[in-house]
């Protein structure tokens, strides 16, 4: 057998760890990379469990931010963002992208955007969750109760330069997106 052509399914799974045993490399090369791939395959079969594993780490907070230092950072690699709540209720984000060099060399932010609602669900007696989704890159914020309740979504897209914000509530309300370009040349 010079070549790894092996079927990879629960049968052949057992020929294809034999092989690499009786492959001529180092004992412990052996074992280790038998260990590796095994893990990959199982992990690669049922991504429930690493999802659990991710989801055990995502950032949660149960109160607006008070300025950027309290934002979710999200991207795709080449668009990034801050995002977050302020205490009265607006959604801003700054949007970053990574050709964005000043004179000095340094990567700076292009611009922020400003989403205000009306009426504002943002207060201390009513219930306010954020979380970021790692397994997802989705940023998650709910606020409201009862029939006054919003869900704002936000991701930026893994294979086009597009940021997404989804917002839905249960009752009529208004949003007022404002722009602030920081970069104009």
């Amino acid at each position: 057998m010079d070549r790894l052509s092996i079927e990879l399914s629960r049968f052949s799974l057992l020929e294809f760890v034999i092989f690499q045993i009786n492959w001529d490399i180092k004992k412990h090369m052996k074992i280790s990379i038998c260990f590796i791939l095994l893990f990959c395959i199982l992990s690669c079969k049922d991504n429930r469990i690493t999802t659990s594993i991710i989801d055990r780490y995502n950032p949660v907070w149960d109160t607006p931010s008070e300025f950027a230092s309290g934002s979710m950072p999200l991207g795709n690699g080449d668009i990034g963002v801050n995002a977050w709540i302020e205490e009265g209720g607006d959604l801003l984000f700054y949007i970053g992208k990574t050709d964005a060099w000043s004179e000095n060399g340094r990567l700076l932010k292009v611009g922020k955007v400003r989403v205000s609602f009306a009426p504002n669900l943002v207060a201390p007696d009513i219930p306010f969750r954020q979380e970021l989704h790692l397994d997802k890159g989705e940023w998650i914020v709910e606020m409201g109760e009862d029939r006054d309740r919003r869900k704002i979504s936000m991701w930026v897209d893994a294979n086009h330069p597009v940021i997404h914000v989804d917002i839905k509530g249960d009752a009529d309300y208004e949003a007022t997106v404002s722009i602030e370009p920081w970069r104009t040349q």
